[in-house]
């Protein structure tokens, strides 16, 4: 009896991962649907696919968990009370249960019968849907993906980004728990859903690694504003940049800084210089780190557009661009600075300039 019990939980995808289908995803990609939702448990790799899908497929990513805004400080301790949270899995309308109602009704029911582009991913909605008919009503006709992702694997992706490793015996018996009975419902979501539809398996990947591309078919729209001074050029910011599609190296960095930290990643800028800065040529770029190698980002410099590496440090990274700058307009051994984001507002090229060269220092490389 104790083996068949622990087939059974093999089976049911706690222990290995179950595979990621898609239902009608072809409508969504084709433009019959606005909406598509993904469903799967914390940790699953919902948030990192909905923003690789929301970039290649110009739309926006929406994280059903921003809507917790709309609920009171009791409402929210629903989800840490072990007793209250587990009675999503019984029957009748619990207070958890109401929770999903509202969240539906004050913040996703706008998102989902709007015009607009959205991908969808997080957990109150896809419950949600499962508890009350009348919300399956207005949402089942969406494309859907159902992460694969195990139970057992995703609590310990959830447990090592939150670092909740204090009480063993305590993550043991409340918090991969809690993850069982989520399971449980998402394959009860996933039997509701796979009635019907067009339904295939959805290959995941390694998305992370995509999104560097995808960031680059954002920042190789924008054109080089060929300005005649320095002291008329005003920075841009990320909204205007991207609504101009006019830029030069110093504020397409803040945009690629941006779009950076959306997904994500370590990277580091640097400031490339000859001297005196103010009648020298410079450039700014940024280097950014995956499994421990290095790239180049370009996408100011159209000489040297496009994504360069893998190098084995950020200062190799450095050394590489230097030599490309010195076989283009910049004359002798540039010099180089890092430097971090500040508040450039109203500054022009020179103002943008001087504050790198007075708040950063030197770097060897």
């Amino acid at each position: 009896m104790m083996i068949e019990n622990y087939l059974q939980r093999i089976q049911e995808g706690r222990f290995f991962s179950d595979k990621t289908i898609s239902i009608d995803l072809d409508k969504f990609i084709n433009g019959e649907s606005n909406k598509l939702i993904i469903a799967g448990l914390s940790g699953g790799g919902k948030t990192t696919l909905c923003r690789y899908l929301a970039e290649k497929y110009n739309a926006e990513c929406y994280e059903t968990d921003d809507c917790s805004r709309f609920l009171t400080e009791d409402e929210l301790k629903l989800f840490v009370n072990e007793e209250e949270f587990r009675k999503q899995i019984s029957g009748g309308v619990t207070p958890i249960k109401k929770v999903f109602k509202k969240v539906y009704e004050k913040c996703l029911r706008s998102l989902i019968l709007s015009k607009k582009r959205y991908i969808l991913e997080g957990g109150l909605l896809w419950e949600a849907t499962l508890f009350f008919p009348e919300i399956r009503k207005e949402v089942e006709e969406y494309p859907v993906i159902i992460m694969g992702t195990s139970a057992l694997q995703s609590s310990i992706r959830d447990l090592t980004r939150h670092k909740t490793w204090d009480n063993p015996r305590k993550i043991y018996r409340s918090y991969i728990k809690n993850f069982l009975l989520l399971n449980k419902l998402l394959e009860e979501y996933r039997k509701q859903r796979t009635i019907s539809g067009r339904i295939e398996e959805f290959e995941v990947g390694d998305l992370t690694s995509e999104l560097p591309k995808l960031i680059l078919t954002v920042t190789k729209k924008i054109m080089y504003d060929n300005f005649t001074n320095e002291e008329d050029y005003i920075m841009r910011d990320k909204k205007k940049i991207i609504k101009d599609k006019k830029g030069v190296c110093y504020d397409i960095v803040e945009l690629e800084r941006a779009l950076f930290n959306k997904y994500n990643f370590k990277f580091k800028t640097f400031f490339a210089y000859n001297e005196p800065v103010n009648d020298s040529p410079t450039h700014t770029f940024l280097i950014y780190e995956y499994k421990r190698e290095y790239f180049w980002f370009e996408s100011a410099m159209k000489i040297n557009e496009g994504i360069h590496g893998p190098f084995k440090s950020y200062q190799e990274g450095v050394r590489f661009v230097l030599k490309q700058l010195k076989n283009g307009r910049f004359i002798g051994n540039p010099k180089v600075r890092e430097y971090e984001k500040f508040d450039f507002t109203g500054m022009n090229l020179n103002e943008f300039a001087d504050y790198i060269m007075t708040h950063f220092k030197e770097i060897k490389v």
